[in-house]
């Protein structure tokens, strides 16, 4: 019986509910009032179901207005009767019912005094003030580990009641709970907050208490240490008239503390019951002793031994079983469901105080028991389906918690974001500085701003990589790469989304487009220090992820600005103004290169070679190299090199529809005037027979059909010029920033130029080998890179590979006969300007055109040109400067002579013609003439 007993208790003690009287005395109350009221209702009685007594039976709302009901029944004899009748046969049931209804009223207010007593606000602030007041130690835990247990399963309590009876399936328990809520101010935030202090605290209890039992022996062995050690100062100094006060007979006092310090020493960690009992006994000795000491320093060691032997009973209580209750207690399975719910409050939370970040990661680890409870059985099985399972629940894991964090790499970028962290422009050392602008070119406030900035980044950086070594071995999730990779996709967005934010009117000032670039490149550069610092700060390769993203961001754009251009320039083209028509493109690209194409315009501009720019008719500088190098300022060498891709694409289409124009334009009276002229003049090296007059009447057959071709060929130009200066840019910049690599591309490319008949031959012969494919990923990367480093030579590129028109030399010599005619020559601005100072085609595009449209050919019709040319010059010259007998009626004006000798002389210094061949052609007198 006895150990029936015994067992009875311990089943007692085991079962939750006897450690919760309050919810225990609710639960026992709430079944005997449900069983009362079962009772009653299967015992009616039958005055109750007949229906003479309905006008003296009433419901509920007799309580409403019980006068209106009494009035009813006084005076009426009828009624008073079956009132009196029904008292004196139902009394008893009546009054056993409203004792039924007075115990559910009491019930139900004490329900509500206990759940406003269960709500988080005291909770919270005891939460806080034990983790704020940096008293977490192992010697607090050791003297406090019944508290923090005690504390921890309160905090668990209330957030199990609270959130599973908000989540509940009954509308009326989860109403009753939230309206409690909302009367106590106690909102979802509230227990968000309660739930991560609580995890803070679980977590270093437990993590302090592992290492309390990872040093039990030790601990154990040091405070035994110190006991002995005041025994034995005891033992030393002991002695005096309060000795014979002892109660210590037939033994001196000195004796007796070597005794008690021999006992001390023999006692072992490993054998908890037995020395509990001897430090109990030796605790109860010392404070017998304690009573009759009366010297201070005495007492003091007597308390320092008792004070050791505490401690060294404490220790002996450390034990692994309570760490299984520990993990009972803060199982945290009930609140997955509002992992979830919780994820937009956390970001708001992270967003105002980063700080949060630190306790996620104690927050986390408090829900999983979700990857191992369903795998309980499963091991114990010994089933294969361990794996998968175990897979699928630490993918639901990591997801969540991916979920979660998606917040931290928009709050990253977004720290930025303020106008008080722009870009810091670089600036030139300064040998002196005035006292005045000291403060200024400090510039404290932003220094402190971007201090604050750097100290929410360590903040956050602290809590990942505390999240990524506390979850190392429990989820296959790495979350330092996550992270890079979450930083890629957030960066990637904010330049997309900033690139799409370059959108101008089509007609903007050059003072517009400017600003918009500065502000352009200010950002651009604000992110680039950015990334740098996340390199410092989140242990991340920033610089790496900005090259990559950057450099991707402008290539996705590129392609797509590309497949805009190539669609519409499928559909039906009719003219050269709408085949190069950007004021409705998709891309920055687009836009940017419709402004450039805007202020280039050869109608409107005007080319000045000394000054690599274009001028307007007053000389204000429209675009020259300053601004290639603010636009290479925002996007880049590669955005730059990029860039000249989409120009270069351009110009492939323009030359197919130039060289479609000339086809067309060549019908069969043209070819007959073309073989008549080719027969008057003659070879190129001699003057024709009939001279000037020959080429009176040529350029008039021409010049109503070529029309067309002269805007296209002026477009070529100007897109050739446009590359020319970016290649100049990259050229300079890679220089200075890529000398190395600049000095390497270039002699890769001397080599590859020495040997490109036999690398040729090579691709030829292992053209479906694996080396010959080799070989040609490796040409390909090394153009990629010589383009980015400007090594390109834009006038001397061929775009197409099309058969030539027939005549073609001929053509393009009658062609830049029919547009001299409309220039003079500018001595001053060293170039050809209009005759008329009017709105003409500038001279400089045309010319590198009709250079860029020959180049696509065999370099033979290209020196036929340049011969045609020479040969005309000096027919002209011969005519207006004369013979002996003096220059002929109606011969050319010598003006005339110098103007065609420049049109000549730029075209082979664009087209970079031979020395032998353009002297040849041109007169050395021409040449030093027109260079003074």
């Amino acid at each position: 019986m006895e150990s029936s007993k015994k067992r009875a208790g311990s089943r007692e003690d085991d079962d939750p509910a006897a450690s919760f009287p309050e919810l225990l005395n609710f639960c026992a109350r709430a079944q005997t009032l449900i069983a009362e009221l079962l009772l009653l209702s299967d015992r009616i009685p039958a005055e109750f179901l007949d229906r003479r007594f309905d006008a003296v039976l009433f419901d509920l709302r007799y309580f409403d207005s019980p006068n209106d009901f009494e009035s009813r029944i006084e005076g009426n004899e009828e009624l008073e009767a079956l009132e009196d009748c029904l008292r004196e046969s139902c009394s008893a049931y009546m009054q056993r019912f409203f004792l039924l209804m007075t115990g559910a009223v009491i019930y139900h207010l004490e329900l509500l005094k206990y759940l406003n007593d269960l709500q988080v606000t005291h909770l919270s602030s005891e939460l806080g003030s034990v983790l704020s007041n940096c008293v977490l130690i192992k010697d607090y835990v050791l003297d406090n580990s019944q508290y923090l247990i005690s504390l921890v399963r309160d905090c668990n309590i209330a957030l199990r009641w609270v959130l599973l009876h908000r989540a509940s399936g009954d509308k009326r328990s989860r109403d009753i709970v939230t309206s409690v809520g909302l009367a106590l101010q106690v909102d979802e935030d509230n227990l968000l907050q309660l739930l991560l202090k609580t995890s803070q605290l679980e977590f270093k209890v437990k993590q302090l208490y592992v290492e309390l039992l990872e040093s039990k022996e030790a601990l154990w062995l040091e405070k035994k240490h110190c006991v002995s050690n005041c025994i034995e100062e005891l033992s030393v100094h002991c002695f005096g008239s309060w000795v014979s006060s002892c109660k210590i007979k037939n033994e001196s006092l000195n004796d007796w503390f070597q005794k008690l310090s021999t006992e001390v020493q023999s006692l072992d960690c490993t054998r908890t019951g037995s020395s509990s009992r001897a430090i109990y006994r030796v605790l109860s000795a010392l404070k017998d002793l304690e009573q009759f000491c009366q010297i201070d320093q005495i007492k003091q060691w007597l308390f320092e031994a008792q004070k050791y032997l505490q401690d060294m009973i404490k220790v002996l209580n450390l034990d692994d079983e309570a760490m299984s209750t520990f993990s009972a207690i803060t199982d945290a399975l009930y609140a997955w469901a509002y992992v979830a719910r919780f994820g937009e409050l956390l970001g708001k939370n992270i967003e105002q105080d980063p700080s949060v970040v630190l306790s996620l990661h104690t927050y986390f680890l408090k829900f999983w028991m979700l990857l191992n409870v369903p795998l309980r059985r499963i091991e114990q099985n010994q089933s294969s389906d361990l794996l998968c399972v175990s897979n699928y629940y630490s993918s639901k894991y990591a997801a969540q918690i991916c979920a979660t964090l998606e917040i931290i790499p928009v709050i990253l970028l977004g720290i930025y974001m303020d106008d008080n962290l722009q870009a810091q422009q670089p600036f030139h050392q300064l040998s002196r500085i005035d006292k005045d602008s000291l403060p200024e070119f400090m510039q404290v406030d932003q220094q402190l701003n971007l201090a604050r900035a750097a100290n929410k980044i360590s903040i956050i950086s602290e809590g990942v990589l505390l999240m990524s070594r506390n979850f190392r071995g429990l989820i296959s999730l790495d979350l330092e790469d996550w992270l890079e990779g979450q930083v890629r996709k957030e960066l990637s967005k904010r330049l997309e989304n900033k690139l799409k934010t370059f959108f101008l009117l089509p007609n903007v000032g050059y003072d517009i487009l400017e600003v918009n670039l500065r502000t352009l490149s200010a950002y651009i550069l604000s992110q680039l220090q950015m990334m740098e610092s996340f390199q410092d700060l989140l242990h991340i390769p920033g610089n790496r992820i900005w090259e990559e993203t950057f450099t991707k961001v402008l290539k996705q754009c590129f392609e797509k600005e590309y497949a805009a251009f190539i669609k519409r320039e499928q559909g039906s083209i009719v003219s050269v103004a709408q085949l190069n028509d950007f004021s409705k493109a998709p891309t920055f690209y687009g836009h940017l290169l419709h402004q450039l194409l805007r202020l280039t315009d050869p109608s409107r501009s005007m080319f000045i070679e000394p000054m690599s720019g274009w001028f307007d008719a007053e000389g204000h500088e429209l675009l020259g190299l300053h601004f290639i190098n603010l636009i290479e300022s925002c996007v880049g060498q590669v955005g730059l090199a990029s860039l000249d891709s989409l120009l270069t694409a351009i110009i492939k289409e323009n030359l197919e529809y130039a060289l479609k124009g000339f086809k067309n334009s060549l019908d069969s009276r043209c070819l007959e005037e073309l073989r008549k002229l080719d027969d008057s003049l003659g070879p190129p090296t001699s003057l024709p027979l009939l001279g000037w007059s020959s080429y009176m009447q040529m350029g008039k057959v021409f010049i109503a059909s070529w029309e067309p071709l002269v805007e296209c060929l002026a477009t070529i130009g100007q897109l050739q010029l446009l590359r020319r200066l970016i290649s100049f840019q990259l050229k300079c910049t890679c220089k200075v920033k890529a000398a190395l690599i600049t000095s390497a591309a270039e002699g890769m490319l001397s080599s590859i130029y020495c040997q490109r008949r036999r690398i040729l031959e090579c691709m030829e012969e292992k053209d479906k080998d694996k080396d010959g494919a080799n070989l040609g990923l490796f040409l390909q990367a090394l153009d990629e890179q010589r383009k980015i480093v400007g090594l390109l030579s834009p006038l001397q590129a061929v775009h197409i590979s099309s058969d030539p028109p027939i005549f073609l030399g001929r053509c393009a010599f009658i062609f830049s006969i029919s547009q001299l005619s409309r220039y003079v020559l500018d001595s001053h601005l060293g170039t050809l300007t209009s005759r008329l100072k009017k709105s003409i085609i500038d001279f400089s595009p045309v010319v590198i055109g009709i250079g860029t449209f020959l180049r696509q050919f065999h370099p033979s019709h290209m020196n036929q040109y340049v011969q045609y040319m020479g040969q005309y010059i000096r027919t002209i010259a011969e005519t207006a400067f004369g013979t002996v007998s003096g220059p002929h009626k109606g011969s050319p004006d010598p003006a005339e002579v110098l103007k065609s000798a420049f049109w000549l002389m730029c075209f082979c210094k664009y087209m970079d013609v031979s020395e032998d061949l353009a002297n040849s052609c041109l007169p050395p007198s021409f040449i030093a003439i027109l260079q003074t």
